[in-house]
Parts: C-alpha cells; sequence; structure tokens
C-alpha cells in the first residue's frame, strides 16, 4: 500500500474549521511488466529479425522488411515522413505547436518527461471534452466521499483506485483519452492515447459547517511509446502507417520514448 506523500499536512486553523494540504498520487508509469522485463514500449534499442520472427504478425513482417530494404539512410527518413506526415502522422493529428514539441523530443530529447505545464490550450480543451468531464465529476466524489469518511488524510494509491472501482462503481479511475473519433479534433489521443499516472495537489478548506472549499492541480501522464501492437497494426491501428514508422524510429532507429504529463486546475465547492 502506498504512504500518503511527505508533502500531506493536516492543520486545524484558529476557528476549528478543517483544513488539508497534500499530494495524492494513484497509478504509475508502467515501465516494468515484471522486475524483470523492461515494458516493450519503453525500450528504444535496436530489434533483431530474431524479435520480428518471434513477434510480429505478417503484415508486421512486411512493413519491417520494407523499412530495412530501403536502407539506413532513405529508410529512416521515409520513417520520419511517414511518422509525422502521414495520413495519421503527429502532424495530422496533433496542433502544430504540440507536435512541433512532441516530434523535437522524441528525436532528440533522450528521454526526457514533456510537461506541458502553463498550457491555457489543454486547459480550455480539457474542460470542454465531455468524457474528461465526466471523470473530473466522479473525482469529485471521491474527494466528497473521502471528506465524508473523515479519511482523505490517510488514503492515497491503491484506496483512491478501490473508491473508485469498488466503493463508488466508476469504471475508470484515470482519464481515457482514446476516443477514435476525436482524434482530428483534441490532442489528447496523439499525445496520450491512454492514461497511466495521476498526481493531484489538494487545498482543501471549510468556509462553513460541511461545506468546503477544493483547489485541485490535476498531473496527468503517459508513456509515448510504441509497442508490437502498433507494427502488428490491430484493430484501427491497421490502417495507420504512422504508427509502424513510429515503431520503426523507436525500436530500429534509435528514436528514444519519454513520458508525457498535462496539467488541469479546478476550484471547485463540495457540501458533505
Amino acid at each position: 500500500m502506498e504512504k500518503p506523500s511527505k508533502d500531506v499536512s493536516i492543520l486545524s486553523r484558529l476557528d476549528d474549521k478543517f483544513y488539508y494540504k497534500g499530494t495524492k498520487q494513484w497509478g504509475k508509469l508502467q515501465k516494468y511488466k515484471t522486475d524483470e522485463e523492461l515494458d516493450f514500449s519503453a525500450k528504444f534499442d535496436r530489434i533483431t529479425n530474431k524479435d520480428i520472427e518471434a513477434n510480429a504478425n505478417n503484415q508486421g513482417k512486411k512493413a519491417y522488411k520494407r523499412f530495412v530494404d530501403w536502407g539506413e539512410e532513405t529508410g529512416l527518413k521515409m520513417a520520419k515522413f511517414y511518422y509525422e506526415s502521414s495520413i495519421t502522422g503527429t502532424r495530422k493529428v496533433l496542433s502544430d505547436n504540440v507536435a512541433d514539441k512532441v516530434v523535437h523530443n522524441f528525436y532528440y530529447g533522450r528521454g526526457k518527461k514533456l510537461s506541458f505545464k502553463d498550457w491555457p490550450q489543454f486547459q480550455s480543451d480539457l474542460e470542454e471534452y465531455p468524457y474528461f468531464r465526466q471523470y473530473f465529476k466522479n473525482y469529485l466524489e471521491v474527494i466528497k466521499y473521502m471528506l465524508k469518511e473523515k479519511s482523505i488524510q490517510d488514503k492515497d494509491g491503491m484506496e483512491i483506485i478501490e473508491i473508485f472501482m469498488k466503493k463508488l462503481n466508476y469504471g475508470e479511475f484515470r482519464p481515457n483519452f482514446s476516443k477514435v473519433g476525436d482524434i482530428l479534433k483534441y490532442d489528447f489521443y496523439g499525445l496520450m492515447g491512454g492514461t497511466q499516472t495521476i498526481k493531484v495537489d489538494l487545498e482543501i478548506t471549510e468556509i462553513e459547517k460541511n461545506k468546503y472549499k477544493v483547489k485541485t492541480k490535476m498531473y496527468i501522464g503517459d508513456w509515448y511509446g510504441a509497442d508490437w501492437d502498433d507494427l502488428n497494426g490491430k484493430g484501427i491501428k491497421e490502417f495507420a502507417p504512422s504508427l509502424k514508422a513510429f515503431f520503426m524510429l523507436q525500436h530500429y532507429y534509435g528514436c528514444q520514448p519519454f513520458e508525457t504529463e498535462i496539467i488541469y486546475q479546478s476550484l471547485d465547492y463540495i457540501i458533505v
């Protein structure tokens, strides 16, 4: 069980109203499937023909062979073209300013985390995006549950996930941005896909009996990397040449995957 952050503090003000300031975390960046096995989406070593035989389907083998047969220089050039500019390429599914940062970090960042701090575009998009609005509504219900239970200072990690999943019966304890229909309208799918990490800085003040002002700063993180499904083209990915190029850039040409992070802030009032 994860322990609350060392930054957590619980204060009792002079007027005896509840005050809390602290950090909560649930969900981790899954770099490891087991202690011994590195998650393939986090690797950037050059794969071999043996790896391809063991893990690629016919479609994946054909894509891999095509890039290799082009030769080192032309193969790299074509991989960058498909990754950036094909019909599902990074520059097609991300806003120009976001795509510039993502592409540069993938080519030259050496695995450096890419955090979109002080980025009004993501703040306004998250406020508009219906799936996130529902998620955040559920999140506030989780905060309300912990306030009512008088346990917010103690719970973190898997305990928060359990409230989402079991106590309140919400299907998602992390926001889901993998909505194919929205890939051209919002940057979330092209940047995040799924979501692996959630960290929340909280400040909660009881402004009157059982009424609380809640300041939230939510850090939402994912792993920007390609795996075998991207090369093999399962499901919607079958029609995305950019993902095969993404895979080759990472697992053959040495571009390094990295953590992405977007931030959402909100001020809300909860009555318990």
